[in-house]
């Protein structure tokens, strides 16, 4: 991965994208309209170096959602960005195995970047943090993270600990 210059597509505003969510049919999301909004943002101006699309962020939905429905949410993000905006995916999880999958996922589908924040709820040491990054980073190949020091759901992150996950090739940015 070129780092510098996945780096330097992360500028302008990181725009946090509402998942919109059907009531029929039984897909519980709605490609279709999450399309539409990502639309309404291009064409009102957002292009990469004013902005970078984030689905599924950690603010947001996640938690209620599948991996699947995820990358479901991501993959309409991206389709309708195509390439005009760099787009993230949120990678907050509990477990190792579904980052692992997300991580993976998202270069397949074309992300530029996914988040990734320590994980929340279980209590976890600096190292247990950077073999979870570092899982990421294998299975992410070109696909850069950004990490989110999410202090206040989970273990803080210290200086230490992100001087050593910026060791990791792909760790692009840290929120």
């Amino acid at each position: 991965m070129d780092r510098e210059r996945a780096i330097s597509r992360l500028r302008g505003c990181y725009i946090t994208l509402p998942t919109m969510f059907r009531d029929t049919d039984g897909l519980p999301v709605d490609p279709d309209a999450i399309r539409r909004h990502v639309r309404f943002l291009i064409d009102a101006g957002v292009r990469t170096g004013n902005g970078v699309l984030l689905a599924t962020g950690a603010a947001g939905d996640f938690s209620t959602l599948s991996a699947d429905e995820r990358l479901t949410v991501a993959e309409a993000v991206v389709a309708e960005a195509a390439g005009a905006v760099p787009v993230a995916i949120g990678a907050q999880t509990t477990s190792t195995q579904e980052l692992v999958k997300l991580a993976a996922a998202a270069g397949e589908i074309g992300a530029e970047v996914i988040q990734v924040s320590p994980p929340f709820y279980f209590s976890h040491t600096d190292g247990d943090f950077h073999d979870y990054i570092r899982a990421a980073s294998e299975a992410a190949g070109d696909v850069g993270i950004i990490i989110y020091n999410t202090y206040w759901t989970s273990h803080g992150l210290s200086i230490d600990s992100i001087e050593h996950v910026l060791e990791l090739p792909n760790v692009v940015g840290l929120k």
